[in-house]
Parts: C-alpha cells; sequence; structure tokens
C-alpha cells in the first residue's frame, strides 16, 4: 500500500504484515504535492505531482526502499493516475488524466525501453475514472464520469487513437443532475459480465449490469441517507453475493461521516444501508482481504485525522464449496414461443449439497426482451409484444436461500415467416 499527501509534501509506502495491521517503510522519494499514485508492478509505482507537471516513476529496491529514478513523464496538471492493458500485449500500459486541462494520456509500455505516447482530448470535465475489461474481448478500456452531462462514457483504443464505445445513463428517474461520484467494476450478480456499481450526487448507488458487450443497464439503486463519496464490492457477510460499501460525508449540524454496507438479497436486490462505523471526511476506500482469512476487509483514509483506519471482518466464514454453473448461448426466438426446459435446473447447481428440490428461480428482463413466465413444470413463455429485429437481455436467477447464481442472456427476436409453425 502506497499512501501520497496533498496536504504533506512526500509520500510513504506500508508494508502489509498479514493480520491487518501495516508497517511503514521509509520512502526517500522527491518531495512534491502528489495527488494520485497506482502500481505499475510489484515494484513500480507510479506519482502525480500536479503542481510540478510531472508523472514520476518510483522503483522498490530492497537496500533502500522507493527509489525516485530519473524517470519523469510531463503532464500538465496529472489528476488521476492508472493502470491497464490497453493494446493488449501483457505489458503494464500508464493512464494519466487530467482535469485541467480535460485530457488522458496513455503511456504504452511504460516500463519498456520505447514507450508510446497517446494523448486524447475529454469532451467534458471528468469526475471519477477507472480501467477494466468491459466485454469478453482482450484489452481493457477507459470509463470516464462526467457532470455535464451526466453520464459514463467508455473509450477504447483503436488503431487512430480512443474511439467511445458506449454510454451508461445514470439519470433516468432522478433528473440531470445525478452524476456518478464514484464507480467501480466489478461482478456483482455472479453472471459471466461485469457491472457497473456507482454512487451519485443525489444520495443513491447503482448497480448498472453489463450484458457482455460493453453496454450497461440500469438495473438497481437503493437511497443512502448523507451524501456518497466512496464506492467499493466485496462479500462482506460470507453469504455468496457481493455487496456494496459506501463511505458517506454528513448533512447538516448534526450529520456524520459514515461507512455503509448495502446488502444484496436473492430476490429483492439491493436492501437498505447498514451502518459500519464513522470516519471523518472520509477520501479513499479499499475493499480487500487484509489479514487473509477469505473474508473481504475495509482499508478508509481519513483525511481530518490523517490516518488509515482498518476494519477487519469478523462475520462467519464463507462456504469452501464454489458455486458450480454453466454458461448459457445467446437465444433466437419468434415472438410468443414457448420453450419447455429451456432452461434446467442441473445447469445452477448453487451449492453441491443442496436438494435439488430446494432450488427456487425467478427471472427479470430488460431492453427489447418481451415478459418472461416461469411455470411450475419449468416451461418458459416469451410474450409478445416485442419489437423484431433488436436485442433485449433476459437475467435468471437460481438460489437456495443463501447462494444465488445468476446468468444474463441476450435474446433476439423474429417475426414468424407467413406459414410457418
Amino acid at each position: 500500500m502506497v499512501v501520497v499527501s496533498q496536504r504533506e509534501l512526500g509520500a510513504a509506502s506500508y508494508l502489509g504484515k498479514g493480520d491487518g495491521a501495516f508497517q511503514e517503510i521509509p520512502s526517500p522519494v522527491q518531495p512534491g504535492a502528489y495527488a494520485d499514485v497506482i502500481f505499475l508492478a510489484s515494484d513500480w509505482v507510479a506519482l502525480a505531482d500536479a503542481n510540478a507537471d510531472w508523472v514520476f516513476l518510483s522503483h522498490y529496491d530492497e537496500s533502500q526502499g522507493w527509489v525516485m529514478l530519473d524517470r519523469r513523464i510531463p503532464i500538465e496538471f496529472p489528476t488521476w493516475v492508472l493502470s491497464g492493458d490497453l493494446e493488449p500485449n501483457g505489458k503494464p500500459d500508464l493512464i494519466v488524466a487530467s482535469q485541467v486541462p480535460r485530457t488522458i494520456t496513455a503511456v504504452l509500455d511504460v516500463l519498456g525501453d520505447s514507450p508510446r505516447r497517446i494523448d486524447f482530448d475529454l469532451p467534458f470535465r471528468p469526475v471519477c475514472m477507472t480501467v477494466a475489461n468491459c466485454d469478453s474481448r482482450p484489452g481493457d478500456e477507459i470509463l470516464v464520469s462526467y457532470g455535464v452531462p451526466a453520464e459514463i462514457r467508455i473509450y477504447s483504443l483503436g488503431e487512430s487513437g480512443f474511439l467511445e464505445k458506449s454510454r451508461v445513463d445514470p439519470t433516468s428517474g432522478l433528473g440531470p443532475g445525478a452524476h456518478v461520484t464514484d464507480f467501480v467494476v466489478a461482478d456483482t450478480d455472479g453472471d459471466p459480465y461485469v457491472d457497473i456499481a456507482a454512487v451519485n450526487f443525489f444520495g443513491y448507488a447503482q448497480i448498472f449490469h453489463g450484458s457482455g458487450d460493453g453496454s450497461f443497464q440500469r438495473m438497481e439503486q437503493a437511497t443512502i441517507p448523507a451524501l456518497p463519496r466512496q464506492i467499493g464490492v466485496g462479500d462482506m457477510d460470507g453469504d455468496g453475493i457481493e455487496d456494496l460499501v459506501v463511505t458517506t460525508i454528513g448533512i447538516g449540524a448534526n450529520g456524520h461521516d459514515e461507512i455503509f454496507v448495502l446488502r444484496q438479497d436473492p430476490w429483492t436486490g439491493l436492501l437498505p444501508p447498514e451502518i459500519v462505523a464513522e470516519v471523518p471526511d472520509p477520501t479513499a476506500l479499499a475493499v480487500l482481504d487484509l489479514d487473509h482469512d477469505k473474508r473481504p476487509d475495509l482499508a478508509v483514509l481519513s483525511r481530518k485525522s490523517d490516518e488509515i483506519r482498518v476494519f477487519l471482518n469478523r462475520t462467519p466464514s464463507p462456504d469452501t464449496c464454489p458455486p458450480v454453473v454453466a454458461k448459457i448461448p445467446d437465444l433466437r426466438l419468434l415472438k410468443g414461443e414457448s420453450l419447455p426446459n429451456a432452461f434446467d435446473l442441473d445447469r445452477y447447481v448453487v451449492d453441491p449439497d443442496t436438494p435439488k428440490h430446494r432450488l427456487h428461480w425467478s427471472v427479470r428482463s430488460w431492453g427489447n426482451c418481451p415478459k418472461i413466465t416461469i411455470h411450475p413444470d419449468q416451461v418458459v413463455d416469451f410474450d409478445a409484444p416485442a419489437e423484431s429485429g433488436k436485442n433485449g437481455y433476459a437475467q435468471f436467477i437460481v438460489t437456495d436461500g443463501r447462494h444465488r447464481v445468476a446468468r444474463t442472456v441476450r435474446v433476439h427476436i423474429f417475426e414468424p415467416y407467413p406459414g410457418e409453425k
């Protein structure tokens, strides 16, 4: 773990001891007003110095600690630094974003002998961003959240530079001011596709479920009783379902800065937030297993108290039996078609020791997918109307009350030919 400070010049690194505690390592790095830091490899970090308009590369030496080598990249007012594999070729790429000016700079193969730099102008002022793989194709994409317009836009690296790939709209039913203030990319529902978990300025936590082709749909949201700041994803209660962790800033004279956990229920989705702890002025959140007990813990940076506060997870240990699942292919259907036994429960084993008769399943659909009905004999009806020639999505959910497996399929609707049965 490496921590940078905008208030005090310099940076510090901390070595995890395996029990949730950390040991500080002296860091003889160049003083500066650092805005962000990222690991490029196990022994390389990049630090953005916003005042000096440089991104410095620091290397870890066993005898000297973190050493600031004469490797720096000139970038005007760097705000965020990220690492990814954009090309992809298995070599780390450095991605730097600037709020003023609105630019993204990608330095491909940044640790190699001949790094290649690509600059890209953003259309609006970014609020936050991340790098992740959003579809089944190799290579990472850059996801950027804007305040005006309130959108998350996804950019991929093409032969001629960065191209806009798709957009996510968080404002449906909330109004144009509901821009995303923080988000993470993770699999929140157990299907083969990544999702976006986000918090927005109107005080909501949202999950945009991925469809596997790089597009996302808004499916779930829950109210946060304060102004949310950061979000993380992890199975906090050991039930096999990912939960959301949100840090907040209190509103009003008696407002408190708190950490909330929003658990996911197999049937109803996001449950109301539960308070975990209070942290004054939280500015960074990490959800990770700090003491190696297979349960995610929390590390929160408090700007007001100048502390890193660690919260170790002491919920019951999760079951050791992993879910056994199978991927379901896309469906090509005619309007009103019924599929007897199209989705066999034998393909959804959420726990090998659970009797088959105790498994329950449900389905939800969105986009151009018609209404779906499940009968007791496992006949699946895709009911009209639905516009032909366009894609919809259906998510089938199987649960034994404790574990949940979800599979999302893309549905293509076609008009039957005249005379066709």
